[in-house]
């Protein structure tokens, strides 16, 4: 193992952990090497001997005029390992992919945002002429897509420990562990991500770059214009933060102007912190290696491209990542042709009749050459495009199988129940009511999903708020920890609803206190596109009974009733209601007794809803409202789409008995007709043709 590294005094490593507690930390790479000397002082005196080798090699490839256009370009064999606690943090290849783009875009200077660096420092941005590219063969010799995947909890508050649970040899690869978040002593604030520099006798436990999956890549969880991956290859080919040491000695990079303090946030082109340098030029605040905001950063500059392949020249450093010889030994020279791993992926599990759905190729393993999609019930049943977009035009749960193929070979995949599409043809009108007595939780309209494993909410007669059966999620068996379980109501309807709330009741206990299981509320009003958290429920909330190393089967006396407010989707089309458990090794879930509740007028006592009818309906170009006995008194009429849309409204006048109405260049669905005279309300459906 060779990876070499190169720290500053402790003395200096005190003072960018000050800057820690003054700003949050885009990077941890100070505090951990200060951390490190900390534990083992033998470490600095290696990291300064390094240093002095690399900015001494550095200095003469600027003696030289070793720019850009004379230079060699380098290539890094690169293996992700994608640590995740939850699904949450296990990432798409798509997203992956997406942030190896950004790193190569900005390492030679193709990036987007280049031609924001000031004029003051063009001559000085360079082309760092190194490049990145996923290993094809793993440490073995074989296949690989330089993608690994490790469920494990060390993904949250991740540090070098976790480098345990997998790597791959750091003489031949770039290691990047992807993670859920980073430990940190501060408090105050946040890493993002971290390395350390190179050193001679580096082992992986000190090599390679960890990284929260939200600063990777600008699709899926990343945050827009997130250059942190950028700036931690910085380290790891050797160069510092720009605000290192001040304004003196600073960073040791001659045409990097020195910073007395990290610029953190927004950029500020009037910044000038030093002026000991001749000529006195402003904080380079586009560079990648200070800590202004992403969004500012754009840029090296050609001595910082000197010192990274210094480093990438030295044998005792990283020379052997981009030896001809270690590049055909990963794959990333002649790379060999592998069998691929089916995979895919798509953003929602609900959608309502008459929409579509996008799916996306997450194939791994190896390159397909060619896709075959089957989705029974979906419009069309078959695809051969790699990210087909399907129409599903009637209700039900339908499965989705992806098959694929190249010249080693062929796999396929199937998700049963992948697309659950919602009824728009029998909404249930406030107020909902589900107790599971006479429920088949496959033949309705109801969607179950789990992410991980075949344990999936079920109805079950073992427990009960009221009645026989309830909802129930095994968690007892779940003992790895990590699922997702959600199960998602039909539509229910909101017009003309008063106080509109969710009632629900619910029992669970955990096995051990340090479970962390939590039960949330979701609420969409646009058939499952987007969603908003009501309510969570974790710890003392969540449980009703006191822990228990056997299955939990709640008595009697163990239930607890939840009550959440839905004021706000008040007359706002329909919406779902999803119940999203995340199991952390806990014990049993049961939930009963669900109802989405108002005070609506019953239609017994509703005069409007006893005289009102619709002929023909199904309609075609025109509707007749008829009110029989004639209106009692002046009535507000609105006809809207299924989610509330306004698309004409009239006042009715009193003793009306019949209104007419046009419905020309209408498109066929199904529409609301909705009455309202301030003391009674009555909807309506109408389905055109």
């Amino acid at each position: 193992m060779m990876k070499k590294y190169f720290l500053m005094p402790i003395v200096i490593f005190v003072y960018s952990i000050n800057a820690f507690a003054q700003h949050q930390a885009h990077c941890g790479t100070d505090e951990k090497i200060a951390q490190l000397i900390q534990e083992n002082p033998s470490v600095e005196q290696k990291m300064l001997e390094a240093e002095e080798l690399y900015m001494a090699k550095a200095k003469e490839l600027s003696k030289n005029n070793y720019f850009p256009t004379e230079a060699p370009i380098y290539t890094v064999p690169v293996v992700f390992h994608i640590m995740y606690n939850s699904p949450a943090d296990n990432i798409s290849k798509a997203q992956i992919l997406d942030g190896l783009r950004v790193l190569n875009e900005d390492f030679s200077r193709t990036n987007p945002d280049a031609g924001n660096t000031r004029g003051v420092f063009l001559a000085r941005a360079a082309d760092s002429q190194i490049e990145f590219v996923l290993a094809k063969k793993d440490p073995d010799g074989n296949c690989s897509d330089g993608i690994n995947r490790v469920q494990t909890e060390l993904s949250v508050d991740a540090h070098d420990n976790i480098k345990e649970e997998i790597e791959w040899d750091n003489d031949m690869y770039l290691n990047i562990w992807v993670v859920n978040s980073i430990s940190n002593n501060n408090p105050n604030s946040t890493i993002l991500g971290y390395t350390y520099r190179p050193y001679v006798g580096q082992t992986y436990k000190r090599d390679g770059i960890l990284i929260r999956h939200d600063m990777l890549g600008l699709i899926g969880t990343g945050v827009a214009d997130s250059r942190t991956l950028t700036h931690e290859v910085g380290h790891y080919l050797g160069l510092r933060h720009t605000f290192d040491r001040g304004c003196s000695p600073g960073d040791g990079i001659s045409d990097t102007p020195p910073v007395a303090a990290a610029n953190s946030g927004t950029c500020n082109p009037n910044t000038n912190s030093c002026h000991n340098d001749s000529p006195d030029l402003p904080d380079m605040i586009e560079n990648y290696m200070d800590y202004t905001d992403d969004g500012c950063q754009n840029a090296f500059t050609n001595g910082q491209k000197n010192v990274m392949h210094s480093v990438l020249q030295s044998s005792s450093l990283r020379k052997e990542l981009r030896l001809q010889t270690n590049l055909i030994a990963t794959g990333v020279v002649n790379p060999p042709t592998c069998q691929p791993t089916a995979n895919f992926r798509y953003l929602q599990y609900a959608i309502c009749e008459g929409d579509t759905m996008q799916f996306y190729d997450e194939t791994e393993d190896g390159d397909p050459t060619t896709w075959s999609w089957s989705f029974p019930g979906g419009m069309p049943n078959t695809a051969t495009a790699a990210n087909p977009k399907i129409y599903y035009a009637h209700p039900g749960n339908y499965s989705v199988s992806l098959t694929v193929t190249n010249a080693a070979g062929t796999d396929t995949k199937t998700i049963t129940r992948a697309v659950s599409v919602k009824s728009n043809w029998t909404p249930h009108l406030a107020n909902y009511f589900e107790g599971f007595e006479n429920f088949d939780i496959h033949a309705s309209n109801a969607t179950i999903n789990s992410t991980f494993d075949q344990i999936e909410f079920e109805v079950s007669n073992q427990a009960a708020k009221s009645g026989s059966n309830s909802l129930k999620l095994d968690n007892f068996n779940n003992t790895a920890g990590g699922d997702v379980d959600v199960f998602i109501t039909p539509n229910i309807y909101t017009l003309f609803s008063k106080n509109l709330r969710l009632e629900f009741d619910y029992a669970y206990t955990k096995r051990v206190n340090s479970n962390q299981d939590e039960l949330r509320i979701y609420i969409s009003n646009n058939c499952g596109e987007s969603w908003g958290l009501k309510r969570t429920y974790k710890n003392a909330v969540l449980a009703t009974s006191s822990n228990s190393l056997t299955e939990y089967i709640p008595a009697s006396g163990d239930w607890k009733n939840a009550a959440i407010g839905l004021a706000s989707y008040k007359n706002n089309g329909p919406i779902l209601v999803k119940f999203e458990f995340y199991a952390d090794k806990g014990n049993n879930l049961f939930i009963d007794n669900i109802n989405v509740t108002t005070d609506n007028v019953g239609v017994e006592e509703n005069t409007l809803a006893q005289q009102t009818e619709l002929y023909p309906n199904p309609a075609n170009q025109m509707v007749t409202v008829t009110f029989k006995g004639g209106l009692q008194q002046a009535t507000t009429l609105t006809l809207t789409d299924m989610y509330g849309k306004l698309i004409y409204e009239t006042l009715v006048a009193k003793n009306v008995e019949q209104l007419p109405l046009t419905l020309d260049n209408l498109p066929t669905g199904v529409y609301l007709i909705n009455l309202d005279n301030k003391q009674q309300s009555h909807t309506q459906k109408l389905l055109i043709e």
